[in-house]
């Protein structure tokens, strides 16, 4: 299954060089084909300011022309209100799609994109800002005391070994959330790590195709210091 993704996603971008200059390719695909190789990614994430339905709709004709496959709407959120998305599966085979998500960017970029092979993608920076925002809740809030706050956020294995590896690898957890995250985000971040399902998060974890593995508790164990680190420097220790 994965080959045949993999293919397509190449195919995909292939045919979206330089006519998608409005959208930049973010998330896990973009950094383990452009960064890390750390993992297999089996979607295609792509993020605008500017988000518009008919826009999307005349990227997904464009492909379906390309390709001779089918697209199929398959969610979408149009609300102002929310995180403006569309969500399409690409049919490759009786058995294989390939999911392309087209959502609206609500964060400013912290660095200009780069192009790639005719793609824009994001910065490091960028994408690990994005992936705290997933976690961390997208949907502010005001409390019953009048702070900010955000519900929501993603629970997912591939979103925790993304943050690691980019705490890892790229700049540890604590200083990139002192340099580029406010309270909230900062808040919610601490959340997501207090509360995801442990068990259910290690099982997940073990289903992830990678050569780079990385067992959960030392996951567990280097985020624990990173999340430990961004409170006391809160609170001012």
């Amino acid at each position: 299954m994965s080959e045949v993704i993999f293919k397509a996603q190449a195919r995909v971008l292939k045919e979206l060089a330089g006519k998608i200059d409005d959208f930049y390719l973010v998330g896990g695909t973009a950094l383990s084909q452009f960064y890390f190789h750390h993992r297999q990614s089996l979607d295609l994430d792509f993020f605008t300011q500017e988000f518009s339905r008919q826009r999307v709709v005349e990227i997904i004709e464009l492909l379906k022309k390309a390709t001779a496959k089918d697209a199929k709407l398959i969610g979408e959120n149009l609300s102002k209100s929310k995180v403006e998305i569309m969500v399409y599966s690409l049919k490759l085979s009786q058995k294989d799609s390939l999911k392309l998500d087209f959502v609206r960017d609500v964060l400013p970029l912290i660095n200009p994109t780069m192009v790639v092979n005719g793609i824009k993608i994001l910065s490091l920076e960028d994408i690990y800002l994005r992936k705290i925002y997933a976690v961390g809740g997208a949907i502010a809030q005001t409390d019953q005391v009048g702070r900010k706050i955000t519900i929501g956020g993603r629970q997912e294995a591939k979103d925790l070994f993304d943050i690691y590896f980019l705490s890892h690898t790229f700049m540890r957890l604590s200083e990139f959330a002192t340099k580029f995250c406010d309270s909230t985000r900062k808040e919610g971040l601490i959340r997501w790590f207090r509360t995801f399902d442990r068990a259910e998060m290690k099982t997940d974890l073990a289903d992830i195709k990678t050569d780079k593995l990385v067992e959960f508790r030392a996951i567990d164990k280097h985020l624990a210091g990173e999340i430990d680190a961004i409170l006391k420097k809160e609170i001012g220790l």
